[in-house]
Parts: C-alpha cells; structure tokens; sequence
C-alpha cells in the first residue's frame, strides 16, 4: 500500500476507492469531469490511507545580473535613463539591474577588488554613465572580464565597448545659435568636464556657431573641476559682478544643474533672468520646467537611449559596424529663461 519511501501513492488511493488512477488525479486537481459521488469517495480514502498529494516544484529561474555604475545617483539627469534601461531589460532579458553610486567610490574601494566583484557577479553586461570610471578603468574591466560595456555620454574605442550618445555638436550649436538670433553678443559658457568627450563636443558645437556668425561674439569658457551647482553658482556671481559694458548677457551651461546654480546668483545679485541676463541649461531634468523662471534648455531622449543599452548588450541591436549609436532627435525647449538682449 506504500511506496518505499513511507509515502501512500495515488494507486493505492485508486484501488480502495474504485476508481482509475486518472480519476484520482481529476479529483485532486479539482477538474469538473468528476462526480461528487466519486468525488467524495476518493476524497476519503486519501484520508483513510493518509494521502498527501506530491506537489511538483517549478525549477527555482535564474536571473542574471545587468550592471549600471552612475558617477551620482544625486543627478537627475541619470533617472530617466535609469528607467529606459529597467523597462527593457524586463522586456527582453532575464537580468535583474543593478545600480550602483560611484561617487566617491574608489576612496574606500580598492579598483581590483571591484575588478573582482564583477567577475563574480558574472554580469550579462556593464552600463556606465558618463565619469563614472576613467577610460583606463574601462578598458582594464573589458580585458580582465570580457562583457559587452555600453557608455553614455563618452566614447572609448575598444573592442567590445559600445556608446549611446546624442550629436552634442549640434545639440549646443542650436542653443548658441538661439542665443545668437536673440541678440547676445557676449556670452559664458559654463563647461562641464573637459576630460569628457560629450563636453569636448558641446564646446566644439559653440565654436562652429559663433565662428559662423557674421558678427564679433565674445565668449568665454569657464572651467572647473569638478562642475558643480556651487561652482555654477560662484562662477556666475563673478561673472555678473563686472561692469555693465563688460558682464555677460547669456550664460549658456553644460547642464540643467549648472544652469539652476547660474539662476540663484543672478537672483542673489537681483538680477533678472531674462531681462539682464538669458540663462540655457542642458538636459531637459524633470526639475528644469519648474525653476524659476522655467528653464530653455536641450532634451535628450534619455529614456530611449536607456533601452538602446539594453539592446545593445542583449544583442537585439546590431552592433557589429556600429559600435557608437547616436541618437538623432535632441530638440531645443524655448522657456521663459532667455529672451531678446537689452542691448541689441
């Protein structure tokens, strides 16, 4: 009546209730195909002979994992792309993501033992936005581990490293351009990290406007390291606490970030933005529509070039003759942050 192992089976249950093994397991599935009259003798002779059904177990589904390093989960910037990521990565992919804050992360962290850390991690693929690790880093993670790296907003030339990216060039050539048509003649430019090719091609992006146009324009390049909402915010106050004649009529930023920073010290030196000075930020941040004033500035598609990534290391997008992806559509929001020069 047992089994060997001290278990009642579903034939021992058939037989003392008459019935064929499949009725049983009708019964104990709850299918409708079965008589109460049955149903009910079945049911007590599994509790006669003390029957527990053996419940299949589904095979425990193993994830992989998909590494993202942000150089700070403080910036806005990254969220959206955050997002773009995760929503593709649960649309095509078996990998649980994995952010992880890298600011100030080599302080206290050893680079080989996070070498090691991701070699154990056996991820599917590494995201890494912007600084969040030198180019050297980069390369020493693609050799010593050998998973596809997808960047954003920089390039490092490698086999088996991969960059989503927008045309900087042209994304701040529209803004200069804009300021230009609203009559601003001098203009600050507020730089992001010089280390970084993204900033090399936004201040190239300036230099192509300004050399283009057919009047005299002074600009000036203000750098710093690293670039900061503080920074932004003492380089601006310096800069509008010149003469008149001589101060800048625009600050044009790197980033949205910078761009709130130039804000507050024209507000400090109760200046008006746009009135006595046009402020453009970069970005497009959840937070630039609601600064005051509201903030023109260019919106990537960040979300789209999170699911790009996802593609990229998936392997559902071809990346064989096209290791840079560039996405085209960049556009430039007009808001009530710039308006025509006094002076013009």
């Amino acid at each position: 009546m047992k089994r060997a192992n001290g278990r009642v089976g579903i034939t021992a249950v058939a037989k003392k209730s008459g019935v064929s093994p499949s009725t049983v397991s009708r019964v104990m599935n709850s299918s409708q195909n079965v008589s109460e009259e049955i149903r009910q003798r079945v049911l007590a002779a599994t509790e006669d002979l003390g029957y527990v059904p053996l419940r299949k177990t589904r095979p425990r589904r193993q994830y992989g994992t998909l590494l993202v390093l942000l150089p700070s989960s403080t910036n806005p910037y990254f969220h959206e792309m955050v997002i773009g990521i995760r929503e593709r990565a649960a649309q095509i992919t078996e990998s649980v993501v994995t952010v992880i804050d890298m600011e100030g992360f080599f302080e206290s962290h050893d680079f080989d033992r996070f070498c090691g850390f991701v070699r154990a991690s056996n991820p599917s693929g590494l995201i890494v936005f912007s600084n969040s690790l030198s180019d050297h880093q980069i390369r020493v993670l693609r050799v010593t581990t050998e998973i596809p790296i997808v960047l954003f907003d920089h390039w490092v030339d490698e086999p088996g490293i991969f960059a989503v990216k927008i045309n900087y060039v042209m994304a701040m050539s529209q803004v200069t351009h804009h300021l230009l048509k609203l009559g601003h003649r001098r203009i600050a430019h507020l730089v992001g990290r010089p280390d970084l090719s993204s900033s090399r091609e936004k201040r190239e992006g300036i230099t192509l406007s300004v050399e283009g146009f057919d009047e005299a324009v002074s600009l000036e390049h203000c750098l710093a390291t690293p670039p900061a909402v503080e920074w932004a915010f003492q380089m601006t106050s310096s800069l509008l606490a010149r003469p008149l004649q001589s101060r800048p009529t625009a600050i044009l930023c790197d980033s949205d970030m910078l761009a709130l920073g130039a804000l507050h010290a024209a507000r400090a030196l109760q200046l008006r933005v746009p009135d006595d000075v046009s402020v453009t930020g970069f970005d497009d941040v959840d937070m630039a529509i609601h600064a005051n004033p509201p903030l023109t500035t260019i919106s990537p598609p960040k979300r789209e070039m999170g699911r790009i990534a996802v593609e990229m290391i998936a392997g559902k997008r071809s990346v064989e003759n096209q290791q840079v992806y560039t996405a085209l559509e960049s556009p430039l929001i007009v808001r009530e942050s710039t308006a025509p020069c006094a002076e013009a």
